[in-house]
């Protein structure tokens, strides 16, 4: 029977992603940990369909299913990690797929939230499709208005009462956001009122000033909140 391994994903409609561009951010993410020998040969075969995208990797004429249990099977680790965080930036609709072809039996479902749930296999999956169920997410809260318990003196004509900001947060899901924000604000002594606007963003959307600014640690929480803008 033939095996194949698939990275399959849904990009948004403004992705402009290539094979070439994916080859060279992965040859260049591994450089250091894969001997040059090595990953000079890596390649993929790149398969898309609108915004769906199925990538099949191969180092040289060997697909990574075919050296899955092979001496190489660290190689194949280090570069399914980058694989899979270099998709993470652009879609949160993964699926890895194992897929025997003639198997008798329906491809097995599975769910994962990190890469290490499938790598940590000794043996390869049998014809399975495992679907990405991340454990966080980045959430958009734009003009979100803090109201202060007492008004501060800043360089305006009144005391202020309250002010404006925007937040990148992580979070498993808007509920913890929220949370996330209101006890952000509580240590200024303020209180969440409202928000303009709350959206789910992938990590490429976040704009690069941004992630320069970022002190973001890893860990669910805030990401980052801009300067405030006070008002009376």
């Amino acid at each position: 029977m033939t095996e194949s391994l698939y990275l399959i994903f849904e990009t948004q409609s403004d992705c402009n992603l290539s094979a070439d561009s994916l080859v060279k951010t992965i040859q260049s993410k591994c450089a250091a940990e894969i001997p040059s020998n090595v990953i000079q040969h890596f390649r993929v075969i790149w398969s898309q369909t609108g915004n769906k995208i199925k990538i099949q990797p191969f180092i040289g004429g060997s697909s990574f299913m075919n050296l899955y249990e092979s001496k190489k099977r660290p190689y194949i680790n280090t570069l399914l990690l980058y694989l899979f965080e270099w998709i993470k930036e652009f879609s949160n609709r993964i699926e890895i797929l194992f897929y025997t072809e003639d198997a008798k039996e329906l491809v097995q479902i599975e769910s994962f939230s990190g890469i290490e749930d499938i790598l940590s296999k000794e043996k390869k999956p049998h014809h399975t499709k495992f679907t990405f169920s991340p454990k966080s997410k980045i959430f958009y809260i734009g003009l979100a208005q803090a109201n202060l318990e007492t008004p501060l003196n800043v360089k305006t004509t009144e005391p202020a009462t309250g002010y404006f900001c925007h937040y990148y947060v992580v979070a498993s899901n808007v509920e913890e956001a929220i949370n996330y924000i209101t006890t952000d604000m509580e240590k200024e002594r303020a209180f969440l009122v409202g928000y303009e606007s709350l959206v789910e963003i992938l990590y490429s959307n976040i704009p690069d000033e941004v992630k320069e600014l970022s002190e973001y640690s890893g860990k669910r929480g805030i990401f980052y909140r801009s300067g405030r803008v006070y008002f009376s």
